[in-house]
């Protein structure tokens, strides 16, 4: 991006002395902690937006614009975010002369790139100590180690070079920790939201908002969510803050309360250092004042547009409901909206439309809305009409006044329409009250054409379902396994045939569909097929499950051949827990999970092949490995969920911490030992090392 330069008016004259500010050696490691990490508040975020926002930049660069870059986000086996783009990569010599200092930067003269701080190559650090850059260049392929030292200072170390194949690109990995991994997910789809070509996620699956504006322009959009307004510049989305704009105009500053995104070009405004939000300076505040009364008089004339090309003075006054109605997704430009709005040369200052009401009968206009409970209706007399999206005109043509309700049932309780019905004496009385209103007689809808409907098949008289007065059960499994995410209870039971006082089994009891738990608490019965489906990785068959209403609990109980499924969970779980040693070896692998995360654990069994067998890493790996229990890593993981049926509470049979002491003692060179390093560029010279240590 192009930097704006403020012109020097200071003048100087009669100076004895001059001296160029600068940084001493003893404050450079505490300066650079500012650039790095203390600039950023929220640092997950910036550093996914800075290292994304540059590899964009390099496609941009390399005429690839189109291109999306590629995004791992971490898991709980790989907590590593790696942003990978397929640009213009970097030599060694651009790595160690430019990307290596602070402040340096390729992208100052041109506006087609986001970056020309300098500094947001390094935001990683902001989040940890270290992170790894791998670049592509003309067939050579270097990684390097970005980190902070002893002395706060930020140093790059080269480890490795080999030739490769692979295009000229850049692979920035940064270490997660297992708790943050949620957090990185959550950053990442707000900061992809606003780029123009999204990155090719690996490690999730982003649906994007693809909300349709109530109204646009050509570099704008407002939508009905009720969030704030948002300038996106350069794939990036800066909240326009009203404070900090101070815009005195009241039109000007009321478009930033109505959901208001606007496109500016790269450059329009200055950003902060962190890149986090706008830097409110008068140019920057300038652009947005000019933006937003432009925007301002482009939806005036577009809503004055709408006015216009209403068909008739009705929908005109319903446009204005919908703009002005609190509930409407228009309502947010009501502070856009010209006072004068016009139909025909006639000014639209409400939404109601008046009439005088006949004295003699001739004519009549009735509301029908839903009743506040049930599914009924309630309608009364009214002398105006109140007009938005929910307006609906119906012409009483048949002239009847029982058997309305019949008629406009689903307009009024399932479409959630205000429904004004017109009944009239004669075709005078109708044409009255036409001339009255200044309606059309288009507006309407005849009475005629509304299908009539059975009420008591739509208002709770319907005959009840069989399973209803049903007292006995069985769980549904086909039908969990194929509508698992169905709401409608009832769908996972099915009618059986029970002798209640004698028969064997399994049972819950139920109400409303729904079972008690183990703790007396309502579930729904989709919980019933989890625990189906969870005993199935133990291998333990489950009967199949009575369900059983409460009004036959009493019943149930006395039988003794019947099995409460939490009676029968707890004694097939806990046999299965203590003749599998299932929470020994869970307190192991949570040990091993814990420790997963510490450099050279994950590619301990790759590096473990290459090392001599009586090395003090081979002898530690070996206890990694039992420790692991990777064998029964899927029923371990399931039994998490079923820690209360433990019978005792194991502690590891290995600590991990003294393996981890022992291994990086004998081998300090371990402590910079990345795993995401560890590949066959390095397990060689790892096994070396190592070999070279134990002799």
């Amino acid at each position: 991006m192009i930097v704006t330069q403020n012109e020097n008016t200071v003048q100087t004259g009669g100076v004895k002395l001059t001296q160029e500010f600068g940084i001493h050696k003893e404050g450079m490691g505490f300066i650079q902690n500012i650039l790095r990490s203390q600039i950023y508040q929220n640092k997950i975020k910036s550093l996914i937006q800075e290292t994304a926002i540059n590899a964009v930049d390099s496609h941009v660069e390399a005429g690839k614009g189109n291109i999306p870059i590629e995004v791992t986000l971490p898991s709980k086996w790989e907590p590593v975010l790696k942003i990978k783009d397929f640009g213009v990569g970097m030599s060694e010599e651009t790595i160690l002369d430019l990307y290596a200092y602070f402040g340096s930067s390729s992208k100052r003269n041109s506006n087609e790139v986001s970056g020309f701080m300098g500094i947001g190559k390094v935001s990683p650090l902001s989040y940890g100590d270290s992170f790894t850059l791998t670049s592509c260049f003309d067939g050579v392929k270097n990684t390097y180690s970005i980190y902070v030292d002893s002395k706060c200072l930020t140093q790059i170390a080269k480890l490795g070079s080999e030739p490769t194949n692979e295009s000229n690109g850049v692979e920035v990995c940064v270490a997660v920790k297992d708790y943050d991994i949620q957090n990185f997910h959550n950053e990442a789809k707000e900061v992809f939201h606003y780029f123009k070509v999204k990155p090719v996620i690996h490690g999730a699956k982003f649906e994007y908002e693809k909300e349709i504006p109530i109204i646009s322009g050509k570099d704008w959009r407002i939508y009905g969510n009720g969030k704030c307004a948002i300038a996106i510049m350069g794939n990036t989305g800066y909240k326009l803050d009203a404070a900090s704009c101070a815009f005195q105009n009241e039109d000007v500053a009321s478009t930033l309360n109505c959901s208001l995104e606007i496109d500016l070009k790269i450059g329009d405004v200055d950003v902060t250092a962190s890149r986090e939000g706008l830097s409110y300076n008068e140019r920057t505040k300038k652009t947005i004042k000019d933006s937003l009364t432009r925007i301002i008089s482009e939806v005036s004339a577009e809503l004055n547009a709408r006015f216009q090309n209403c068909a008739t003075l009705f929908d005109a006054h319903r446009l204005y409901g919908s703009v002005f109605d609190y509930g409407s997704n228009l309502y947010s430009l009501r502070g856009l909206v010209k006072s004068s709005l016009v139909f025909n040369g006639k000014r639209i200052l409400s939404n109601g439309i008046h009439f005088n009401e006949s004295i003699d009968g001739a004519y009549s206009l009735r509301v029908y809305e839903p009743a506040y409970r049930g599914s009924k209706i309630k309608g009364y007399g009214c002398g105006n009409i109140k007009c938005d999206d929910r307006t609906i005109l119906i012409d009483n043509d048949l002239s009847i006044t029982n058997g309305v309700n019949n008629r406009i049932y689903n307009l009024v309780v399932n479409d959630n329409k205000r429904v004004y019905l017109l009944s009239y004496r004669d075709a005078k009385g109708r044409a009255d009250f036409i001339t009255e209103s200044g309606l059309e007689e288009s507006n309407f809808i005849k009475l005629s054409s509304l299908p009539k409907i059975i009420l008591s098949t739509v208002a709770g008289a319907s005959p009840k379902n069989s399973k209803h007065t049903s007292k006995e059960f069985i769980f549904d499994m086909n039908f969990y396994s194929q509508n698992h995410r169905s709401d409608t209870s009832s769908n996972f039971w099915k009618t059986e045939q029970v002798d209640i006082k004698n028969d064997a089994g399994v049972y819950v009891i139920i109400d409303g569909f729904k079972h008690y738990n183990k703790h007396g608490m309502l579930e729904k019965p989709d919980e019933l097929g989890k625990i189906i489906t969870s005993l199935n990785v133990f291998g333990i068959s489950l009967p199949k499950v009575y369900g059983f209403k409460v009004a036959k609990k009493d019943v149930v109980l006395a039988n003794t051949n019947m099995v409460s499924l939490w009676t029968f969970l707890e004694k097939e779980l806990i046999a299965y827990f203590a003749a599998n040693k299932i929470s020994q070896k869970l307190a192991n692998r949570m040990a091993y999970v814990g420790h997963y995360n510490d450099r050279w654990w994950s590619d301990m069994p790759n590096l473990n092949k290459l090392m001599s067998a009586n090395t003090v890493f081979h002898k530690n790996a070996k206890v990694v490995a039992y420790m692991s229990h990777e064998a029964d890593k899927k029923i371990l993981d399931e039994a998490i969920t079923w820690k209360s049926f433990f019978t005792t509470v194991e502690k590891p049979e290995h600590d991990l911490d003294v393996v981890t002491k022992e291994v990086e003692s004998t081998y300090p060179l371990f402590a910079y030992i990345r795993y995401w390093e560890n590949n066959n560029q390095f397990r060689s010279a790892i096994a070396q090392y190592v070999n070279s240590i134990d002799g």
